[in-house]
């Protein structure tokens, strides 16, 4: 099970519909019904967060992860061109628990990325 997707994120449309990449790719990985939500409400609080779509363009990844007995799904967001720094730990806080991971990071040149992964229980 290696699936792999990439969105562009332009305008707020793309953020509904990475929204539903991501709860599809829950679902084929065995979620249930909570699971595909919390994975996907994530991933678009995270883009919004980021300002996505709505001040800057950037992507969301969605892929199937597998760790020994493990199966996950990630989800990152990236924000292009950032003009301004990565937002607080806190204002993920409501994010981080949906999931069972979250990373901000900031990448050169001017780029925010925020890692989202939930496993599968």
């Amino acid at each position: 099970m290696n699936e792999y997707k990439n969105i562009v994120i332009n305008e707020d449309f793309d953020i509904v519909a990475a929204r539903m990449q991501v709860r599809d790719l829950a679902r084929a990985t065995g979620f249930n019904l909570v699971g595909q939500a919390c994975i996907a409400l994530a991933a678009s609080s995270s883009a919004r967060v980021l300002g996505l779509g709505d001040t800057q363009p950037g992507q969301i990844t969605v892929d199937c992860l597998q760790a020994g007995d493990r199966i996950g799904v990630r989800v990152v967001c990236q924000k292009h061109q950032a003009t301004v720094s990565a937002p607080t730990p806190e204002a993920f806080r409501d994010t981080r628990r949906m999931v069972d991971e979250l990373t901000i990071e900031t990448l050169p040149p001017n780029e925010v990325q925020v890692t989202l992964v939930k496993w599968l229980q």
